[in-house]
């Protein structure tokens, strides 16, 4: 398991994004992502990285080109971050396999965001919202 860890950490400070959080979380959280300590059984802390993207405008573009519609993926694009640093932070210390379980709970976080939130733009519950989770992975926290 350790190895995996070492793995991890080696690819994600040979390339450039993984590097970048090494030094500074600027530039991540800049383009939608955030960035959170977490506590991995028998390994210690780890900030854990998170970005969402949302899909302006899917294949049917009919309710898409709405500035209702524009104006909700705006505040989704927002309000993601704030319920993804609430579910790490309220996470207790876990299995690197138990990740995949958080993973799981921030996409329920937002799926019900997203129900809650388009009513109040005026938007139809059938009206589809496509995201994607495209960045979830562990940076070892510096250590001083």
């Amino acid at each position: 398991m350790n190895f995996r860890v070492i793995l991890l950490a080696t690819v994600l400070f040979a390339s450039t994004p993984g590097f970048a959080g090494f030094s500074s979380y600027e530039s991540f959280s800049s383009d939608g992502g955030v960035v959170a300590p977490i506590v991995i059984n028998d390994q210690g802390f780890f900030n854990l990285a998170v970005s969402v993207q949302f899909v302006r405008e899917p294949y049917e573009k009919s309710p898409y080109e709405s500035d209702e519609y524009h104006a909700l993926i705006s505040r989704l694009s927002v309000e993601w971050q704030g319920l993804a640093i609430q579910n790490i932070l309220d996470t207790p210390p876990i299995e690197p396999a138990a990740l995949s379980n958080l993973k799981k709970a921030i996409e329920t976080a937002i799926n019900k965001l997203i129900k809650d939130t388009k009513s109040k733009y005026g938007i139809k519950d059938s009206t589809e919202v496509v995201y994607s989770i495209d960045n979830f992975y562990l940076i070892e926290a510096a250590r001083e």
